[in-house]
């Protein structure tokens, strides 16, 4: 056990390190980039991690560039009214009331483009859906509920699919769909899902977790293990074999591929993956630790 949470430690805190000393990558003209909103995803996502880990040791220093970031831009100036740049002004809100900034510039920004209608009719995915509400309700902004049911009733998680019939995007949906319901473990499982769907997520998400881990689909594999933590029902013996998978695919640099063997280099290709490992394995070592 104490083995476990020294590599999960390990692995943390290279993941942090790695992504801090490229965060002048979050930015319009950033090398690699594929246009001039192509940061805004990255950002979004770190952002709302960092959100959710406000004590988590080792990320100083990306915080920081975050915040920085979050400050400097003008949010205003985000004329597209999509998905993608909304959660990154819901985000920017929320690590900078996180920091104890200032952030009402970028809360009038985001009351503003709800009083006009931004979001209705947006055509997106059910647990996209489900983000974007989830997101609005953490920065203090409610949505209807109704909505927000309708949003989880079309997700993945409803329909019950056994594990051989997930593809890639369905396995995203379903760690995201439990991430939002229960709001990053916060609430827990049994008070947030019906006994049906909790033991059919119980029984589905460890053994989705085995085939990635199989496949060597590092990058689906961390989100699962969080999706297990939060559901209570992380495999002790799995956990371990996921560590020593990411350990062992991780770049002398701290930065981990999406999939194991892969060598597809730069902060785009590898961002997200060495994210959300360093999201569960600080996830992974807190539950050790509280173990």
């Amino acid at each position: 056990m104490r083995v476990g949470r020294e590599i999960a430690a390990s692995l943390r805190d290279r993941c942090w390190s790695w992504l801090a000393a490229r965060s002048d990558h979050l930015a319009s003209d950033a090398a690699g980039a594929t246009s001039a909103f192509a940061w805004l995803k990255p950002f979004g996502e770190i952002a709302y991690v960092l959100a959710h880990l406000p004590h988590c040791a080792g990320t100083a220093a990306l915080r920081a560039a975050i915040v920085e970031r979050a400050e400097r831009f003008d949010w205003e100036s985000l004329a597209a009214c999509d998905a993608r740049t909304f959660i990154a002004l819901v985000c920017a809100a929320l690590i900078l009331e996180h920091e104890g900034r200032d952030c009402a510039a970028v809360r009038e920004a985001i009351a503003h483009r709800l009083r006009l209608g931004a979001l209705e009719g947006l055509q997106c995915r059910p647990y996209r859906q489900l983000e974007l509400y989830y997101f609005l309700q953490r920065a203090g902004f409610g949505y209807r509920a109704a909505a927000v049911r309708r949003a989880y009733a079309r997700c993945t998680v409803r329909r019950r699919l056994p594990a051989e019939a997930f593809r890639e995007q369905d396995v995203y949906a379903l760690t995201h769909t439990v991430w939002y319901v229960t709001a990053h473990g916060e609430r827990p499982a049994h008070e947030v899902f019906d006994e049906h769907d909790l033991a059919h997520l119980r029984r589905l998400t460890p053994a989705l977790a085995s085939h990635a881990l199989a496949r060597g689909s590092v990058d689906a594999l961390a989100e699962l293990l969080v999706t297990a933590v939060f559901l209570g029902c992380a495999d002790p013996v799995l956990v371990d074999r996921s560590l020593a998978l990411a350990a062992s695919n991780q770049a002398d640099d701290g930065s981990i591929p999406v999939f194991a063997d892969i060598t597809a280099d730069g902060f785009y290709a590898r961002y997200h993956s060495t994210l959300v490992w360093g999201y569960a394995a600080a996830t992974l070592a807190q539950a050790r630790s509280a173990a």
